[in-house]
């Protein structure tokens, strides 16, 4: 397994995968925010008098 030329190869496909579900998960989670953002934003009065 360790003398295997796949190793160096399939080490590179693992952090290429990482660094791809790192950058949609990045993605999702500000366009996530900015939504709730918008929806806070949008609202603001009713969340407001839901929390009192």
């Amino acid at each position: 397994m360790r003398n295997t030329p796949t190793t160096g190869q399939t080490r590179i496909r693992y952090l290429v995968l990482a660094m791809i579900f790192i950058v949609t998960t990045l993605r999702r989670r500000t366009a996530f925010l900015s939504q709730h953002r918008e929806l806070n934003h949008a609202d603001f009065p009713r969340s407001a008098i839901l929390r009192r």
